[in-house]
């Protein structure tokens, strides 16, 4: 069965029914119902300072919320200082998946703000990632961080078709990588939808494997000794985080491409 990882800071409203974000939640636990049912195993990635709850959470029928907790108190950081949240939440879901050996066939993020932890995941796991571009997604983050992650991203969902012209003309992005998903879907036709796009995900990775190209998730699926201590992960040494773990990332890509 595939597994599928969701990235979202949404989906804990869902279960206290919140009503600021309850239509929001409603629409996930939709999507996610309906992914499931077609075979995928589904984990939805969600990061909160505290919510009473347990770390994982059954949501429904093959679909699993995992509530990371947030680092808020700086006394408790080497050199007291608040982590950045991409770095929080990259480390966090990241230890997560190597403390239980999960191997994931793709990552979608529905949070345009934590589309950076998909990228450095698929930096250092080779994990192939999708993204929902909000309506202020092009307004809203910076013009490099825009250009990074639409060359970087496997695919790319847009809104609207002038979100996507846009994507063309001021980004250069391929058109092939661009899906179009209407808000005024029904959620289900939606989550159909978004099956079709997981299967061009995955028969264009085929065709990297065919080529010769491993994924590191599958070369190397047990990580027992993440080299990152957490004092260091989340002192706000932001240089040092990346590159040690881009770098050993990188070795054991090299040797599991050997093997």
């Amino acid at each position: 069965m595939k597994r599928i990882a969701f990235i979202d800071d949404y989906m804990v409203s869902e279960v206290y029914r919140e009503p600021d974000t309850y239509e929001l939640c409603k629409w996930m636990a939709e999507y996610s119902r309906t992914i499931a049912a077609a075979g995928y195993k589904v984990d939805i990635f969600t990061i909160k300072a505290y919510t009473g709850l347990p770390e994982v959470v059954r949501y429904a029928p093959q679909v699993q919320l995992i509530i990371l907790p947030r680092t808020l108190d700086p006394a408790s950081i080497t050199g007291g200082r608040r982590p950045d949240p991409i770095d929080d939440f990259t480390d966090k879901m990241l230890r997560f998946i190597v403390k239980n050996q999960w191997v994931y066939d793709l990552n979608h993020v529905y949070s345009s703000s934590l589309t950076l932890v998909a990228s450095r995941l698929k930096q250092m796991m080779q994990l192939p990632y999708l993204f929902n571009l909000d309506e202020s997604f092009l307004t809203s983050v910076e013009k490099k961080n825009i250009s990074f992650l639409v060359r970087d991203a496997n695919h790319l969902i847009a809104t609207s078709q002038q979100q996507k012209k846009d994507l063309i003309q001021f980004y250069k992005a391929d058109p092939e990588k661009i899906s179009l998903l209407s808000p005024d879907h029904s959620w289900k036709d939606a989550a159909r939808k978004l099956l079709s796009i997981y299967d061009r995900v995955e028969n264009r990775r085929q065709m990297e494997r065919t080529a010769g190209f491993r994924p590191f998730a599958e070369a190397i699926p047990a990580i027992k000794t993440y080299p990152l201590k957490k004092e260091k992960a989340i002192a706000g040494n932001r240089r040092s985080y990346r590159y040690f773990v881009t770098r050993i990332a990188y070795f054991l890509g090299l040797i599991s491409r050997a093997i």
